[in-house]
C-alpha cells in the first residue's frame, strides 16, 4: 500500500515538472520570437535611416552650384565648348550617386510597407518623387543653357534656383529636409517600441 501511495505521489511531481519545463519553454519561446522581431525591426529601422540619410547627402551633392575641375567634360573651355554638353555631362554624373541612393531606398519599399506601414512608405515615394521631378527641372535647365545671353533671362535665373541649392530658404531643400524629417521622426518612433 505504502509503494502505491510513493509511486502516485512520483507521477504527480513528474506531471507537474512535465507542465512547468512545458510552461517555461513556451515562455521562452515567445520571448525569443518578440526578441527576434524586435531585432529585426530595429534593423530596417537602422537600414531606412542610413539610406535616407545617404539619400539626402547624394541630393545636396547634387545641387552643389560648385563645379570642381574632376567634374568637366574632358576637353571643355569655357566660351568655346556648348555649355549644356559640359552640364549635361556634369549632371550625368553626379546622377548616378544619387540615383544609386535612391534604388537603395526603393528596394525597401516593400519591407516598409510590410513591417510598418503605407504612410511610411509614402513617404519614402514622396521623396523618390522629388527626385524625379528634380531630374526634369534639371534637363529643362540643361537645355535652356545654350541659349545667348541666358544670364539676363528671368527664367533662367529661376531654374538656377531650382537646380542649385542656392541661399538659405530654397524651397526644394526646405521642402526635401522636411520630408526627411518627418521619416526621421516615424523611423526613431518605431525604434523607441524596441
Amino acid at each position: 500500500m505504502w509503494e502505491n501511495d510513493l509511486q502516485f505521489i512520483k507521477d504527480i511531481i513528474l506531471i507537474i515538472g512535465s507542465i512547468t519545463s512545458t510552461f517555461f519553454a513556451f515562455r521562452s519561446y515567445s520571448k525569443w520570437k518578440k526578441e527576434h522581431k524586435g531585432k529585426i525591426k530595429y534593423e530596417l529601422c537602422r537600414n531606412i535611416l542610413k539610406t535616407v540619410f545617404t539619400l539626402r547627402d547624394d541630393f545636396k551633392s547634387v545641387r552643389s552650384p560648385l563645379s570642381f575641375a574632376h567634374e568637366l567634360m574632358p576637353g571643355y573651355k569655357p566660351g568655346e565648348s556648348k555649355e549644356s554638353e559640359n552640364l549635361s555631362y556634369i549632371f550625368n554624373n553626379r546622377f548616378k550617386v544619387l540615383y544609386d541612393s535612391c534604388n537603395s531606398l526603393s528596394s525597401l519599399l516593400p519591407e516598409i510597407e510590410f513591417e510598418f506601414s503605407i504612410d511610411l512608405k509614402k513617404k519614402c515615394e514622396d521623396i523618390l518623387y522629388e527626385v524625379k521631378l528634380y531630374q526634369m527641372t534639371v534637363s529643362e535647365f540643361v537645355q535652356i543653357s545654350n541659349v545667348e545671353n541666358i544670364y539676363k533671362d528671368e527664367h533662367y535665373k529661376v531654374m538656377k534656383l531650382k537646380v542649385y541649392n542656392i541661399g538659405d530658404n530654397n524651397e526644394l531643400t526646405l521642402k526635401f529636409e522636411k520630408l526627411i524629417d518627418i521619416i526621421k521622426i516615424d523611423v526613431q518612433k518605431e525604434i523607441n517600441k524596441y
